[in-house]
């Protein structure tokens, strides 16, 4: 009799002892295998796209802001440098910008005729300053693609003579993107050339 009631309860503990462990098992290996429901992947996938296209936008806005402000720098440098060299070398320079290259600009000194010009700029015998000439990424708007710094450094028009109201030049992009540079345009007055921001409403470049 006692064996006949012991032997129910091993047979018990056995059973109880493998479905314990089976479930354990179960409880382990349905952790590591169904960790993420396919809801919250969707959720975590949707997360890491919106971060990719915002950094993307991102990045697109400050290159562009980058690239304009490095053009615009480059340009002010040049003139700058130009307006300079005519009143040390005593000699006209022009600046030209062509219409059909409006990425390029380019610095002349008036030296035809031999040896002090007309003061009219002719490209095919006027001397081209290499180290003040150049061109840039983006594209070159100007009010004025041609005009001069006399030999005291007055900027000048061959139509209008010595400047009596601003003129400027700006980078815009070639595609017609908005640039969010603090810095896009050069304003000219009649002695001086000042960085500064184009505003679009007034078609004016504001001096910074």
């Amino acid at each position: 009799m006692i064996m006949e009631k012991m032997r129910p309860r091993q047979w018990h503990g056995a059973h109880g002892g493998r479905a314990a462990r089976n479930r354990g098992a179960c409880r382990a290996s349905c952790a590591l295998a169904g960790g993420f429901s396919l809801v919250e992947l969707m959720v975590v996938v949707s997360i890491v796209g919106i971060l990719i296209v915002a950094m993307g936008f991102s990045f697109v806005g400050w290159r562009g802001k980058y690239n304009a402000e490095s053009d615009i720098n480059k340009i002010y440098v040049d003139l700058s440098n130009a307006r300079a060299s005519s009143m040390q070398t005593k000699s006209v320079h022009f600046a030209y910008m062509p219409i059909d290259n409006s990425v390029e600009y380019r610095v002349y000194i008036d030296n035809s005729p031999v040896p002090d010009g007309n003061g009219e700029l002719e490209i095919a015998d006027d001397k081209l300053v290499d180290n003040m000439s150049g061109d840039v990424l983006y594209d070159i708007e100007a009010q004025e693609r041609k005009f001069g710094f006399t030999r005291s450094g007055l900027i000048f028009t061959t139509a209008d003579g010595i400047l009596d109201n601003p003129i400027w030049i700006r980078i815009v992009h070639p595609d017609g993107h908005k640039l969010y540079a603090d810095i896009d345009c050069l304003e000219l007055v009649s002695t001086r050339i000042n960085l500064g921001k184009f505003d679009t409403d007034t078609e004016e470049c504001v001096a910074k």
